[in-house]
């Protein structure tokens, strides 16, 4: 959605009125959820007084934390995967050096010793895989995902799919997912019944979603197949997008 900015006030209303509309009540009750998104907007506008400029500010950033990943090809097979994190954000760039302070001292998986742990002269790891794949025939994927630990869970089972199974690139990421940790399964429904019983045979400790989950990471991909046709897949756990031009 694009929309007119301040000094006019009607586009940031409009803002303002979608953020604020619950997805849940519009598909129960339309008028009261747009009703009670309508209001929203009106609230804010009357605290903001003349200042379209305040009212902006009361949407906030469009993120303030969280992983992004986006990928590009092109028809002659450049191909890019970038993975970019905020992290939990604390809101602040360090003047002059141009990055946000950051939590990843708190992750589990980069720095098992806790935050007080970490070792002098030593560059922390990250979880995040921007990965290029290409085959025999000449077919290149670019992929990627956020989601924090489950970001190699969600990386691998795109591939594994694209590679081991065939699947094509939107049936590879729009298949159930699972993830295991510390010998925890979760996993997604969608699994066929004999898999969902040896998947809870070997992992006792388990948890069965009931619907697909950002959870299990958002990964986004692109292909140029052998024949040069281009395709791309986002991930719609993630609210991803899309698009061939």
């Amino acid at each position: 959605v694009w929309l007119n900015p301040p000094p006019a006030a009607g586009g940031v209303m409009i803002a303002l009125a979608l953020a604020a509309l619950d997805e849940a009540e519009m598909r129960d009750c339309p008028a009261g959820a747009m009703a009670a998104a309508l209001a929203v907007a009106d609230d804010a506008r009357r605290a903001a007084g003349h200042d379209p400029q305040a009212l902006l500010a009361r949407l906030g950033p469009p993120a303030h934390r969280g992983t992004t990943h986006i990928s590009v090809i092109d028809g002659d097979g450049m191909a890019c995967a970038l993975t970019i994190t905020n992290g939990e954000g604390n809101g602040h760039v360090v003047e002059g050096c141009g990055f946000m302070l950051n939590n990843m001292l708190g992750e589990a998986d980069v720095n098992p010793d806790g935050l007080e742990g970490w070792p002098e002269d030593v560059r922390l790891s990250s979880m995040m895989a921007p990965t290029l794949a290409g085959a025999e025939d000449g077919t290149l994927v670019a992929l990627g995902s956020g989601g924090s630990n489950r970001i190699r869970s969600a990386v691998f089972m795109v591939l594994a799919r694209l590679l081991a199974a065939g699947r094509e690139l939107a049936a590879a990421i729009d298949a159930p997912r699972l993830h295991v940790e510390a010998d925890f399964l979760d996993f997604e429904p969608g699994f066929a019944a004999q898999e969902v019983a040896r998947l809870t045979a070997m992992f006792p400790r388990h948890r069965a979603w009931s619907a697909p989950n950002l959870y299990f990471g958002g990964c986004h991909a692109v292909a140029r197949k052998a024949d040069g046709a281009l395709v791309a897949a986002a991930d719609k756990r993630r609210e991803g997008a899309e698009s061939v031009i």
